[in-house]
């Protein structure tokens, strides 16, 4: 398949992020990380680096960077090598499980050959060589072929072990007409004009070995690391080089008339008379190169793209901006920033109850179109395990990290104000009959309607606490029959806190009424049980108040919804959950019935995003109409598992959490304004190569719009998304509508605020 690719460009200054763009109403982009990057080549003026999830191209010469990922035309996440291949002036991309793509002049070929086929032996691709128009792909499973004008493999080398035995391929080369391929066995090799490459009798065992992976060709010789010494072979005999053994390498490549080798200790380039130069400081790169420019990129882990001149100072790190991580636990909005929460806990997602992980993404703030990430900015961060969850004081717009295992991070954007553990807070260690293993696990964190933070402590004696608005903390205690592995916690309208168990003993609800007063606390746990919570499950996920009050709940089979859940502590009230049952054909059945619901978001109109296990819905307000359902084979999410949804209430922008990264929809629903004085259309004009839908923003919350051509004629009319209404530009009669000026007339409710505007549309 051939994708044309839409391309992003970024400008990149020296030592500094590169920002992104805004994507288009309904568009797509990706937030990826790279921060690790795999591996690297020079393609004509451009550094190709591939990533974990995406790949980006920097110009050598005007220094701008674009990013290519799945949501402009790669067809899968993660990048394991690059080639470039001279014969074709074409990238070849390969993916982890063996898919591959062909980059040329700005479109992309996918081969899914091998990611499609059975194959014994796995499905890696460990390395990529050029020679003769062809692409020789080394595999867990042999040798691939493809050639580079029919783009398509032509041929595969399997089974050619000892006996016809399956035989992993780490890496091929080819010198003085022979194959040579390393295995975990050693270096064998086989006559390249050999009849058939494909019968393991062509193929002979030329240098045994316990440990060989990286071969190249180059200065007349050729290079390999067998058993952690680096050693040459003239055609003749094989020699040790002077001051290479013992080494332990990442990857060895040919460039600019240079052989780089990237060692554990170094960066050594040898040039074709094996005159060596060795940067010391460039310690640990996955890969580098030497460019056409005479600079030499390196990729480190935690540092980018490193670009140095042969003197090996100065350093320019270069990167797009993205997370640190390529995840985020919890995603939470205000005032134009966007507060993630980018570890995650063993267990999540089951009933087997939370672990530590200790992962070290730490936390992100997204503001102006801009990462800005925390890790290495304070020893209370870096010294935090899994921070998993996130709040912000809607009063002063300080957020509160949840870490799991050290307590709880009070901050603002630019420094941690404070970290609250058992010295100054109310706060308590897991209770666990082991004493040198007492962490203090935070494990959820909600503000309720008064300003008071509500605080679940897992495994603590005393598992809830608030810190109160005035700044001062209380805990409470628990009847001993409850459970107190707690996770997350939401506070609802009605002064409730309902906080998941992570064991899956369902869903706990509790209310203080009158803080201080402990005999006036109210417990109830809630379960399958009719009357008692009636859940579809006992392993809850989410809770997520809507606009109206409503709980809506996310479990491992399926959805629910609290309709009334301010009746949970009224005796002989109904305050059972509710499924969305939907009619298809003559069948009745629960909407989402038996999916993992992961969590659950509500837009500014009132509508729910849900991610499940297989994609990501759009419902409206009541759940009973499907909007939008976006999957991995029918949209650029980068995996079906969606874990987390965040969504920009002043773009509109929704961002999705998979397991293999993060990316984000244009949304249609934005926060409503008071008033028209900022209201916006675009595009205006609408040009005869614009596709897409019209976006009216800084609308009155969910007024009222109609469109009309200059003879009053109605077009179109709809109630806006909470500040934003999108228009196709097709009319009543399902037409496109003619070039013209178009009238845009919009009130509230009430029909006390109105607004007239215009709108050009060229056909």
């Amino acid at each position: 398949m051939k994708v044309r690719l839409i391309l992003l460009f970024i400008f990149i200054s020296k030592l500094l992020w590169a920002q992104t763009t805004l994507p288009g109403v309904e568009g797509w982009r990706i937030h990826a990380s790279f921060r690790i990057n795999n591996d690297l080549i020079q393609a004509g003026k451009e550094i190709v680096v591939g990533s974990e999830n995406s790949m980006f191209l920097l110009n050598i010469e005007t220094q701008e960077i674009r990013v290519i990922s799945r949501v402009n035309g790669m067809s899968d996440v993660a990048v394991k090598k690059v080639l470039y291949d001279e014969s074709s002036r074409a990238v070849v991309i390969a993916y982890d499980l063996g898919n591959i793509d062909i980059f040329q002049n700005d479109f992309i070929t996918n081969i899914p050959d091998i990611t499609n086929r059975i194959i014994i032996g796995g499905k890696n691709i460990n390395n990529l060589t050029s020679h003769k128009g062809k692409v020789y792909l080394a595999c867990s499973f042999g040798v691939a072929v493809i050639d580079m004008q029919a783009k398509r493999i032509t041929d595969t080398y399997q089974n050619i072990g000892p006996g016809g035995s399956i035989l992993e391929v780490f890496d091929i080369a080819f010198y003085n007409n022979f194959a040579y391929i390393s295995t975990p066995s050693g270096i064998y090799r086989a006559n390249e004009n050999s009849f058939n490459l494909s019968d393991f009798n062509s193929w002979t065992l030329f240098r045994s070995s316990t440990s060989c992976q990286e071969l190249e060709s180059f200065g007349g010789m050729l290079y390999a690391v067998i058993d952690s010494t680096l050693e040459t072979f003239d055609n003749a005999v094989w020699s040790p080089v002077i001051g290479f053994s013992g080494i332990r390498m990442y990857s060895m490549k040919t460039a600019n008339k240079k052989l780089l080798l990237s060692l554990f200790t170094q960066l050594a380039v040898f040039d074709e008379n094996e005159q060596v130069i060795s940067f010391s400081n460039i310690k640990g790169a996955r890969a580098a190169i030497l460019s056409s420019d005479n600079y030499y990129y390196a990729l480190i882990d935690d540092q980018g793209l490193l670009k140095f001149p042969a003197s090996g100072q100065p350093i320019d790190y270069i990167s797009p901006s993205g997370p640190y991580g390529s995840f985020a636990q919890r995603i939470k909005y205000h005032d134009k920033k966007l507060w993630m929460a980018g570890d995650i806990v063993n267990g999540l997602g089951s009933d087997g109850g939370w672990g530590p992980r200790f992962t070290g993404n730490k936390n992100y703030l997204l503001q102006n179109n801009t990462y800005k990430n925390f890790k290495g900015t304070d020893p209370r961060i870096d010294g935090a395990w899994d921070i998993i969850d996130v709040a912000v004081n809607p009063l002063n717009g300080n957020a509160y990290f949840a870490s799991f295992g050290t307590g709880l991070i009070e901050m603002n954007e630019n420094q941690v104000l404070n970290l609250y553990d058992t010295s100054n807070s109310t706060l308590g260690k897991l209770n666990f009959s082991n004493p040198g293993f007492r962490p203090l696990y935070v494990s959820g964190v909600d503000f309720d309607f008064n300003g008071n933070l509500w605080v679940s402590n897992f495994g603590a004696v005393r598992p809830i606490s608030v810190r109160l608005a005035n700044g001062n903390w209380q805990s409470f205690a628990l009847p001993s029959n409850i459970n107190n592995a707690f996770g997350f916690i939401t506070c609802d309208d009605y002064g409730n806190k309902w906080i998941i168990n992570t064991r899956g003993l369902g869903l706990c609800v509790f209310r203080e009424n009158i803080i201080g007063n402990n005999n006036d606390d109210q417990v109830k746990v809630l379960t399958t049980d009719k009357q008692n919570g009636a859940l579809p499950s006992n392993t809850v996920f989410c809770v997520t108040n809507d606009k109206k009050g409503e709980l809506w709940v996310g479990t491992s089979k399926g959805l629910c919804i609290f309709s009334n859940p301010g009746n949970v502590f009224k005796t002989g009230a109904d305050f059972d959950a509710q499924q969305i049952v939907i009619k298809a054909g003559l069948i009745f059945s629960n909407f989402l019935d038996d999916v993992p619901i992961y969590c659950i978001k509500v837009d500014n109109a009132n509508r729910k995003w849900i991610g499940t296990s297989n994609g990501v819905w759009l419902v409206s307000s009541d759940g009973f109409t499907v909007i939008r359902n976006f999957t991995r084979l029918n949209s650029p999410l980068l995996a079906n598992a969606v874990y987390e949804i965040g969504i920009d209430e002043h773009t509109g922008e929704v961002f999705f959490v998979t397991e293999k990264g993060i990316v984000s929809y244009m949304g249609t629903a934005t926060a409503g304004a008071e008033n028209f004085n900022d209201v916006k259309i675009y595009p205006n004009p609408v040009t005869p190569e614009y596709d897409g839908s019209i976006a009216i923003t800084g609308l009155v919350e969910n007024c009222y719009v109609k469109i009309t051509d200059l003879s009053g004629s109605l077009v179109y009319e709809n109630r806006a998304n909470g500040g934003m209404l999108t228009w196709d530009g097709i009319n009543y009669s399902g037409n496109k509508v003619a070039t013209g000026v178009y009238l845009i007339f919009a009130s509230d409710s009430e029909g006390t605020l109105t607004h007239a505007n215009k709108l050009l549309i060229i056909r």
